[in-house]
């Protein structure tokens, strides 16, 4: 009978090397978007209330307050926009069905007019999150 662990001893050491160097990979990227995430709130926080309405323009603003006070569809929405907008890698990050996952995007969508499937309205939702969260001393 073949025996699979005794053929991989000899090759565990580089094994150990691979993973070792991929959750140093892993660990550069989430550096490199923190200092992104920290750059955005510090846009964000500069911005000037006539720059905020602008962008507020665009969406319902009784809605995006709906979904910032509901901690459901804030995880939702901040899982997918750090999962780079994808909608499968968040569901499985939230241990979710896809179709809930598609559910949830729809439902912001429908309160505050912003698709954050889409990078442009994703920047713009995070940002007036951020300029809130600001305001009403949110974390």
């Amino acid at each position: 009978m073949y025996n699979y662990y005794a053929d991989t001893k000899g090759r565990m050491p580089a094994a150990q090397e691979i993973v070792h160097m991929n959750e140093e990979k892993l660990q550069l990227k989430r550096h490199g978007e923190d200092e992104i995430a920290a750059a955005l709130d510090e846009a964000a926080a500069c911005l000037t209330a006539k720059q905020v309405e602008k962008i507020a323009s665009y969406c319902d603003l009784n809605g995006l307050k709906k979904v910032f006070a509901d901690a459901e569809l804030m995880r939702t929405a901040e899982c997918f926009i750090g999962s780079s907008l994808n909608i499968s890698a968040a569901a499985r990050a939230l241990y979710m069905h896809r179709n809930t996952m598609m559910y949830r995007l729809d439902k912001i969508k429908r309160f505050t007019g912003l698709d954050i499937r889409l990078f442009y309205d994703a920047v713009a939702f995070r940002v007036l999150y951020r300029v809130y969260a600001r305001g009403n001393g949110v974390n």
